[in-house]
C-alpha cells in the first residue's frame, strides 16, 4: 500500500497515536523510511512529530544519527542528517540502501538532501563526496555553480558521477568540491538507482 495525501487532514498534529490514521502506516512503518530497519532494531526515537502533511523523524543509535522529514503533500523525502559514528564501515550505504527500497515501497518519488562538506572538514562532513557516490544527483538550480566549478579546473566531466568515477576525478572532487543540493528519483530505471546498484555492485553488496 502506497501513503498518500489526503488534503482531509492538512493541519493535524502528527504523534505516534496518531500516524496511522492520517497516514494508513505504523509508527514502525513510517520510521522504516529512514532506512534504520534492516541495520538495527536497537535505537531510540530521538523525535517523531509534525503537522500533517510533513512528519520529521530522528533516531539515536550506537553507530548513526539519522534525521528525515517526510513531505507527504509532494511524495519527497527530505534526508536532513546522517551522521556515522564510524566512518568507513559501510553503514551509510546499507541504511540507504534501506531506505530506498522502503520508500518505493511507500510510494514516494523522490529523496533529497543538502550533500554537506569540503576539505578542511572532510572528516566530520564528506556528504558531498557520498551523496554522489550513492547516486545524487545535483539538482538544477546549482548546475551553473557546477558547470563553473569544473571549467575554473579545465575539467572535461560533465557530471558529479563521471567525476567521482576515477581516483583523479575523486581526488579533484575531494579538495576542490562544495557543498550541493542533491535529489534521487526513485522511479524504476533512474539514474540515481542505476548509480545506487552499480555501486552496491562495487562494494559487493549484490
Amino acid at each position: 500500500m502506497h501513503l498518500n495525501f489526503d488534503n482531509r487532514y492538512i493541519g493535524i498534529q502528527f504523534n505516534t497515536t496518531s500516524c496511522y490514521e492520517l497516514t494508513g502506516y505504523t509508527e514502525n512503518e513510517l520510521i522504516a523510511l529512514t532506512g534504520i530497519f534492516g541495520y538495527s532494531s536497537d535505537f531510540e526515537i530521538a523525535c517523531f512529530e509534525g503537522i500533517y502533511p510533513n512528519l520529521r523523524i530522528a533516531i539515536e543509535c550506537n553507530a548513526l544519527t539519522l534525521q528525515i522529514e517526510l513531505q507527504i503533500g509532494e511524495g519527497i523525502i527530505q534526508n536532513e542528517l546522517m551522521i556515522c559514528h564510524t566512518p568507513g564501515e559501510g553503514i551509510g550505504l546499507k541504511v540507504f540502501s534501506n531506505q530506498t527500497d522502503a520508500a518505493v515501497d511507500a510510494g514516494f518519488s523522490q529523496i533529497r538532501c543538502l550533500a554537506v562538506g569540503r576539505y578542511k572538514v572532510i572528516e566530520k562532513w564528506n556528504g558531498y563526496i557520498t551523496w554522489g557516490k550513492f547516486g545524487f544527483i545535483i539538482d538544477n538550480y546549482f548546475q551553473n555553480k557546477f558547470v563553473a566549478l569544473l571549467k575554473e579546473y579545465n575539467r572535461k566531466e560533465t557530471t558529479l558521477a563521471e567525476i567521482l568515477s576515477t581516483k583523479d576525478g575523486e581526488k579533484f572532487w575531494m579538495e576542490k568540491g562544495m557543498s550541493w543540493p542533491g535529489k534521487f528519483d526513485l522511479y524504476a530505471g533512474s539514474e540515481s538507482r542505476v548509480l545506487l546498484q552499480n555501486y552496491k555492485r562495487k562494494k559487493g553488496l549484490l
